[in-house]
Order: C-alpha cells, then structure tokens, then sequence
C-alpha cells in the first residue's frame, strides 16, 4: 500500500474501524489482513510525521499506541457548526449549556453507571425504574434493595472522595450491603 492510498483513505472525511476496512465492500474498500496492518503502521508513520492533518492528543489507548485524530474539512465544518450553536446558546441564555444542565447530565451517568452493574449482574433494569426505586423509602424488592444500595455507596464515593484505605472500602461495602437478606454471611470488621 502506497502512502498516498493511505492518507487518501484518512482524509476521506469518514472514519472507518478495522473491521469497515476489511469487511464492508460498500465502501470501496476491502483490505486484507496484511493490508491492514500495512495501513495501521503507515497511519503511525503520518502521526509521528507530525503532517499537519494528524492531530495527536496527551493519551495512550489501551494497546499503548497513541490516539489522535485527522483534521479533515469536514470535521472542520462540524466544529465551526457546534461552536456557532453553543455561541448562539451562549448568548441568549447567559450561562453555558454545560452549567445549565449539569445536575441532569451527572443524574444520567449515575443512572447509568447503575443500570450497567445491575446488567453484569444479569438484572434488566431502566432508567425510569431505577428512578423510581431511588424515590423508595424502604425497598423490599432484593434487586430494588441493590439498585438503592449502589446509589447511596456512589454518592459516598462522589461526594465524600475517600482515600483508598481498609476502612473505607469496608464501608463502601457497608453501604452495598445494607438491608441485605444474607445478613448472616455479611463480613465483619478487620476480615
């Protein structure tokens, strides 16, 4: 693969995963495996250039290689757009959308973060009804009991911030724990 193909293939204003690369031919594109991994090391290359299109940011992903992003046109004229919005948002109401709406925005991911641990723990559960649990006073339901427990341990973490110690992760679980049918398999302090 030349490197014009490459940067061509970067700079189409899209953004392709390996796996679009390799096994969607309504692209126009089908590259095999060598292809691939030619493709993913000539993309290095052009980061580590420093070709003015590659912006590169201060993180790592989890296969240590660094993330960056090509600044196309098209992603250009996005921001230009967003700014534009934000801007006119800005002002008309006086204050930032993010201030504005922080409390509903923080409310979402802690019901979120929920709902996922409630899904490894193959409970199915919604927003709406954790909402409702959350109102309860003294859920009976085990899972209502769960989903009530995991707010008041993260509202511990998020407000309290602790230091990682024994004594704090102790209770934390506690605070997870509480109101739990198996009190009697519960651990007890310093185990």
């Amino acid at each position: 693969m030349n490197k014009q193909y490459a940067l061509d293939l970067l700079n189409t204003g899209n953004y392709y995963s390996n796996k679009d690369l390799q096994y969607n031919e309504k692209l126009g594109y089908r590259l095999s495996k060598s292809e691939l991994a030619e493709f993913l090391d000539i993309k290095d290359q052009f980061v580590n250039e420093g070709l003015d299109i590659f912006k590169k940011l201060d993180l790592v992903s989890f296969n240590s290689k660094h993330i960056f992003y090509v600044e196309t046109e098209y992603l250009k004229s996005l921001l230009e757009e967003y700014s534009g919005i934000l801007d006119y948002d800005f002002k008309i109401n006086q204050s930032t959308f993010l201030t504005r709406n922080m409390n509903e925005m923080v409310a979402s991911k802690i019901l979120s973060e929920i709902e996922g641990t409630m899904a490894i723990e193959n409970v199915n559960t919604t927003h709406k009804r954790i909402s409702e649990v959350l109102k309860m006073n003294n859920p009976t339901e085990a899972n209502d009991i769960i989903v009530k427990n995991m707010f008041e341990a993260l509202k511990y973490i998020v407000y309290e911030k602790p230091e990682f110690n024994k004594e704090n992760l102790y209770h934390v679980y506690n605070l997870l724990s509480a109101n739990s049918p198996a009190e009697d398999s519960k651990l007890k302090e310093g185990q």
